[in-house]
C-alpha cells in the first residue's frame, strides 16, 4: 500500500511529534521539580564585643543551592530573641535568586540593647523564609525554610579576664594598738563591662601562719579598661616582732553584671614584709633618754657604790629592760681593769614615762688602790651598763651599752652623772 505524505500531513505529525517531546520534557521537569532539594543553609553567630549596656552580635547565613535548576528566595527573615522568647532584633532580607550549584552569603552586624527585662543569657536567632523554583510561569514549587541557633551570652561572660589585683604596703609608725602599716590596692579592669567590688579583706599571718593583723577596705565601681587605687590603714599585734616577715594577703570578689546576668570572681594576691629592726621604731622621732646617777660612800667594808639607771620612755609604746648589768672599771692610762659588777632588775617603762633601777657594789680598798699601774687614784671611774630592750612581750629586742666616767677626785659623799 502506497501511502503519500501531503505536505499539510507532514507539517501536522511534526507538531504532533513536538507536543509530545513538550509533553514529556515538562513531565520530567515536573517531577524534578517535585523533587526540589532545600538549599544547605548554615548560619554562624558570634559575639563580637559585650559590654554593661549592648551586644554587637555579627551573622552569617551561607546558602548553597544543590539542586540542578535555579531556585528563589522571598521573605527571608532573621528574628533575634533572648531565652525566654522575648524579641530584641529583626531584620528582613531582599528577595533574590541563587543559580544551580552556587551560594549566597547573607551578612549583618547589630547591636543589640540590654533591657530590664528579659533573659540574655542566650540569644535565640531564628531564620525563616520560602525557597521557590517557577517553570513556564504557571508551574511554581515552593519549600518553607527555617534554621535555628543559639549564642551563649553567659559562656561569652564566664571567659571574660579577671581584674588584675596589685598590692603595695609598708609600715609607718608604732602605737599602743601596734605597728601600722598603709596599704595601696591597685585593680585593673580590662574589659569592656564595669565591675563592682564590695570590699577587701586582708589578713596578715607570721611564718609560723599565726594571724597578728585584719583589715577590711569598702570598694567601688571599676569601670570598663580603667584603673582604680584604695588606700587604708591598719596594725598589726606586737607578736608580728617575733617573725622575720609578714606575709599579707588580700581577697575580694568582683562583680560584673550583663543583662541581668552577672560574672562573679574571687581576686586575690598576696605579698611579704620584712619586719624591720625595732630600734627603727623606737628612735623614729625622739631618742629614749638614759640617765646614770652614782654616789660613792666610804665605808669600813670599803667604797659602797649605789647606782641608778634612770630611763624615759618617749614613745607610745611600753617598753621592757631586760638582762641588765652593771660594771665598775678603773682606767689608767690605756688600761681597764674591773672593780666590781651586779645584776639588775628588769623593767617595764610605760610610755611617756620615767623609772629608775637601783643597784649597789661595794668595792674593796686593797681592789680600788692597787688595782692601777703603781697609781693609787685611777684617771677615770667608768660605770659601765649592758642589757637589752624589746616592746613589752615580744621576743625581738635590741642591745644597749652605755658608759659613765666620773672623775675620782670628785668622787665624796655626793651623786655624779
Amino acid at each position: 500500500m502506497n501511502i503519500k505524505f501531503t505536505k499539510a500531513r507532514i507539517i501536522k505529525l511534526f507538531t504532533i511529534s513536538l507536543l509530545i517531546l513538550n509533553l514529556v520534557v515538562a513531565v520530567i521537569i515536573f517531577i524534578d521539580i517535585q523533587l526540589i532539594k532545600a538549599p544547605k543553609t548554615e548560619v554562624f553567630v558570634n559575639i563580637l564585643e559585650v559590654t554593661s549596656e549592648e551586644i554587637i552580635l555579627e551573622t552569617t547565613i551561607k546558602m548553597s543551592n544543590p539542586n540542578s535548576f535555579e531556585v528563589s528566595f522571598e521573605e527571608l527573615l532573621l528574628k533575634t530573641s533572648t531565652k525566654d522568647d522575648k524579641k530584641i532584633g529583626e531584620i528582613i532580607f531582599d528577595e533574590g535568586k541563587i543559580p544551580s550549584y552556587n551560594t549566597k552569603i547573607f551578612y549583618s552586624k547589630d547591636k543589640i540593647y540590654f533591657q530590664e527585662e528579659g533573659d540574655f543569657s542566650i540569644i535565640k536567632n531564628k531564620i525563616t523564609g520560602k525557597i521557590g523554583v517557577s517553570f513556564l510561569g504557571f508551574i511554581k514549587k515552593t519549600i518553607p525554610l527555617e534554621v535555628s541557633v543559639i549564642a551563649s551570652v553567659k559562656e561569652i561572660i564566664d571567659s571574660l579576664d579577671i581584674p588584675d589585683i596589685n598590692m603595695e604596703l609598708g609600715f609607718e609608725n608604732i602605737t599602743q594598738e601596734g605597728i601600722e602599716f598603709i596599704v595601696n590596692v591597685e585593680i585593673f579592669n580590662p574589659t569592656k563591662i564595669e565591675f563592682g567590688i564590695d570590699e577587701f579583706s586582708i589578713i596578715a599571718k607570721t611564718e609560723e601562719d599565726i594571724e597578728v593583723g585584719r583589715l577590711v577596705i569598702f570598694g567601688d565601681i571599676v569601670g570598663p579598661e580603667e584603673y582604680a587605687i584604695f588606700t587604708s590603714k591598719g596594725s598589726l599585734n606586737y607578736n608580728a616582732f617575733d617573725s622575720e616577715k609578714i606575709k599579707f594577703t588580700i581577697n575580694g570578689i568582683a562583680r560584673g553584671k550583663i543583662g541581668g546576668l552577672e560574672k562573679k570572681v574571687n581576686i586575690s594576691t598576696d605579698t611579704e614584709l620584712i619586719i624591720p629592726d625595732i630600734s627603727e621604731f623606737i628612735f623614729k622621732n625622739q631618742p629614749i633618754e638614759f640617765q646614770i646617777p652614782v654616789q660613792f660612800k666610804l665605808r669600813l667594808k670599803g667604797i659602797i657604790s649605789m647606782i641608778s639607771f634612770k630611763i624615759y620612755n618617749p614613745s607610745q609604746i611600753p617598753l621592757e629592760g631586760r638582762d641588765l648589768s652593771c660594771c665598775i672599771f678603773r682606767v689608767d692610762g690605756n688600761k681597764k681593769t674591773l672593780l666590781g659588777e651586779a645584776e639588775m632588775d628588769p623593767c617595764i617603762i610605760a610610755p611617756k614615762e620615767r623609772i629608775c633601777v637601783n643597784t649597789e657594789i661595794v668595792i674593796p680598798y686593797r681592789t680600788f688602790l692597787f688595782s692601777g699601774s703603781f697609781k693609787l687614784i685611777p684617771d677615770w671611774i667608768v660605770l659601765n651598763i649592758n642589757g637589752h630592750f624589746s616592746i613589752a612581750g615580744t621576743r625581738q629586742e635590741f642591745p644597749i651599752s652605755l658608759n659613765a666616767y666620773v672623775d675620782p677626785t670628785l668622787f665624796r659623799n655626793k651623786e655624779q652623772v
